[in-house]
């Protein structure tokens, strides 16, 4: 019995060395690959931040998505990703001539859609997760 508690207790140091060699591991290969972002230069860092803008809307959609509502109100996460996509248009257009007015037309454009896809019922629903998303 002492030698199985031992052999327990020696079991639990090498998995906590074994984690700990993993977190290691991969925290530097995170970190190199950081680097590796910043030494590619401007265009690379940018993508990198417009990905991770992507991902971080993407896990706040899921969030409040609930399936039963969704089921009644079409295309309404098309509608959010529409929104997010016109928010990061305005956002990063800069170098387009004219990135006001047509940003303005994307915002008026989508502004009309959303308030035509409401539905009888589910105003409180659609409003919701507009108003979380943004």
């Amino acid at each position: 019995e002492i030698k199985d508690q031992n052999a327990a207790k020696k079991k639990k140091r090498q998995s906590g060395v074994q984690k700990l060699l993993t977190r290691v591991f991969f925290g530097l290969v995170m970190v190199g690959g950081f680097m590796g972002i910043i030494a590619a230069g401007h265009l690379y860092v940018c993508m990198t931040v417009a990905f991770l803008q992507i991902l971080t809307f993407r896990e706040l959609a899921n969030v409040r998505y609930k399936t039963y509502k969704a089921r009644f109100v079409p295309m309404f996460r098309t509608l959010q990703w529409c929104w997010f996509f016109t928010a990061m248009f305005y956002v990063y257009s800069d170098i387009f001539e004219f990135h006001e007015i047509t940003s303005f037309a994307l915002y008026a454009s989508m502004f009309c859609i959303t308030v035509l896809s409401f539905k009888k019922g589910f105003y409180r629903y659609q409003m919701k997760q507009l108003a979380w998303t943004f």
